[in-house]
């Protein structure tokens, strides 16, 4: 899940954050640094109250944020924000087992959350992440992790053609 992928990726130099965005907010992107900020309702801070939603307010997508901890001189700071309709799309066109009713994306509320701040991550250290050895190991041992998965949902499903002849 997005801990799991969290985890790997601070083992490796890369820290990196994924965080829910309210209805009552707003983000907005610095189009020259790419830079983002949260405007409306307690933007970066929030008392423990609005960061569960108990305000009322729904969350509308992820913002999801990775800087290089070996480094941090740098300043070099990278950010995503996805609405929660751009995952949904997003997952229909390239997560395979989005449609089986056991995947994550379809047990129940939380495993859902975790594959929406998972992708929203993984998004975003493919697009943005320099392609070093350290970061394209994570990327691989992700994908590799995620091909386990589609194999495993289709796991006691026979499809024809593919059973072996008996020998004669």
């Amino acid at each position: 899940g997005y801990k799991g992928f969290r985890d790997k990726a601070s083992e490796n130099g890369i820290g990196c954050h994924v965080v829910e965005v309210y209805s009552n907010e707003k983000i907005e992107t610095n189009i020259m640094t790419g830079e983002v900020r949260i405007n409306g309702g307690a933007g970066f801070w929030r008392t423990i109250e609005q960061s569960i939603g108990s305000d009322g307010y729904e969350v509308t997508g992820y913002l999801a944020s990775w800087w290089d901890v070996k480094n941090p001189n740098s300043g070099e700071k990278h950010f995503l924000y996805m609405t929660i309709a751009d995952i949904e799309e997003y997952a229909q066109t390239y997560a395979p087992a989005y449609k089986f009713k056991d995947s994550p994306w379809n047990k129940n509320r939380l495993s859902r959350v975790e594959m929406f701040k998972k992708t929203v991550l993984k998004r975003l250290l493919r697009k943005t992440a320099p392609l070093n050895p350290v970061v394209s190991r994570l990327l691989v041992q992700f994908d590799n992790e995620q091909s386990e998965e589609r194999n495993n949902a289709f796991d006691g499903i026979d499809i024809k053609g593919t059973e072996e002849s008996e020998a004669k």
